[in-house]
């Protein structure tokens, strides 16, 4: 993700991800590409032998390079897209988790950890699924392209009707994607709410045994709903991707019928009819994958857009923080500690505000901090770890104000135990 100020966009995320493996995509998408034409090739080579009735030396050189290429240039393209889509993936995982380590308290409590948990998990994992299948869709377009090449060879009248068909397939994809889109939107804020209601069931097991209505409202009103959500909205989303597929079948099969039952009209020969058949039913499959790899692409832009989001908003990283220990160790005695009118508001709808607030702690002295729910013990007490940065006044460690390219080495002086404390 990328790490400089400048506003984060989609393309500029996704040229940011690919920039470390573009060559080595690019070289096994030529290779898919490669395979997917000779495959086509290969078709078109045994059609015309067998129509001339003649298998020379010629053919059989011919139909073992070409199989040569279609086998190992599609087991080649599969194996380096996997390996480079799970590089990338990996690269991503350590990046984000590298940008949260490093991003400030406050924008990692803004952002809602179940909102995070859900773009490592969920979005990770569907651009992963979405890289794991790169090489089939490279494969299978340049099948279809090649074989509409051959239809276009064979009688530009057959090419003109099939590709009048393939393109109401292609219309009616293009009308179902606007559906599945918003359905799979649906989905992926759902999913936000469900890892919300893991953790709650979760981290707050013990609280929901002494609770017997807040259980119920926990599973029932939350965890179930969103589930029921999730499901309601993929079914739909699912329904609507096989009517198209099968409407689009249908449209393959009248375009084949068309061909028989007017071949006459048409004015081509009995062996290019079917020829163009055999093609036409050969590139069924390929356009079928593909018209199934637009809604997983459609759930990789979602997810990416997500993970854009968050790399947004953890950009502004801390200068300081260290991912590998310091060379040599920290010391540093401390003589006094102080808050010199600190001020800290909260960036939300009626966000609590502190301070100013000023006092001293010195070696030796027992300090209690008081105060109602929700009066700010909390927030000063971050504040004093160098957790929070105060938006107004300063913190002194032994009468110096605390830099801040400092923060991680003066956060080092402090053990802490919190009441939502993490055990490693």
């Amino acid at each position: 993700m990328s790490a400089s100020g400048k506003p984060v966009t989609l393309t500029r995320e996704t040229l940011h991800i690919l920039r470390p493996f573009w060559l080595i995509m690019l070289l096994a998408t030529v290779t898919g590409i490669v395979s997917g034409f000779a495959t086509t090739q290969l078709l078109a080579e045994i059609n015309q032998a067998l129509h001339a009735g003649q298998f020379p030396t010629s053919f059989w050189l011919s139909f073992a390079a070409l199989l040569l290429v279609g086998i190992v240039g599609s087991s080649l393209a599969g194996t380096i897209n996997s390996f480079t889509g799970q590089k990338m993936i990996a690269h991503m995982r350590k990046e984000l988790s590298a940008r949260i380590l490093q991003a400030p308290i406050d924008a990692i409590e803004a952002f809602r950890p179940h909102k995070i948990l859900a773009s490592l998990n969920n979005d990770v994992d569907t651009l992963s699924a979405f890289t794991f299948n790169l090489a089939g869709y490279t494969i299978n377009f340049a099948i279809a392209v090649a074989g509409i090449g051959y239809l276009f060879y064979l009688s530009t009248w057959i090419f003109s009707v099939a590709f009048l068909f393939l393109l109401g397939g292609m219309l009616l994809t293009g009308f179902s994607r606007r559906v599945w889109i918003r359905d799979y939107e649906g989905v992926r804020q759902a999913q936000d709410g469900l890892q919300k209601h893991y953790r709650a069931i979760i981290e707050g097991a013990k609280e929901l045994r002494l609770h017997r209505l807040r259980r119920s409202k926990v599973f029932h009103r939350g965890l179930s709903e969103e589930v029921d959500r999730i499901a309601r909205l993929k079914s739909h989303a699912m329904t609507w991707m096989w009517l198209t597929e099968g409407v689009a079948s249908a449209l393959f099969f009248i375009a084949v019928g068309l061909m028989l039952a007017g071949k006459e009209a048409i004015d081509s020969s009995q062996t290019t009819i079917g020829a163009s058949i055999i093609i036409l039913l050969y590139i069924k499959s390929p356009f079928e994958q593909l018209a199934g790899a637009l809604a997983v692409a459609d759930q990789a832009r979602i997810a990416l857009r997500h993970l854009t989001e968050l790399a947004t908003s953890f950009r502004h990283a801390e200068p300081d923080i260290l991912l590998i220990p310091p060379t040599t160790p920290l010391a540093c005695s401390i003589t006094s500690l102080e808050l010199r009118n600190v001020a800290y508001h909260y960036a939300t709808e009626n966000g609590f505000s502190l301070g100013p607030v000023s006092f001293t702690l010195r070696p030796g002295e027992i300090t209690f901090i008081v105060g109602e729910n929700g009066s700010g013990k909390t927030t000063i007490i971050k504040l004093l770890l160098g957790l929070y940065e105060p938006q107004q006044g300063e913190i002194l460690l032994n009468g110096a104000p605390v830099a801040p390219g400092d923060k991680d080495d003066y956060r080092q002086l402090f053990s802490t135990v919190f009441a939502d404390y993490f055990f490693f």
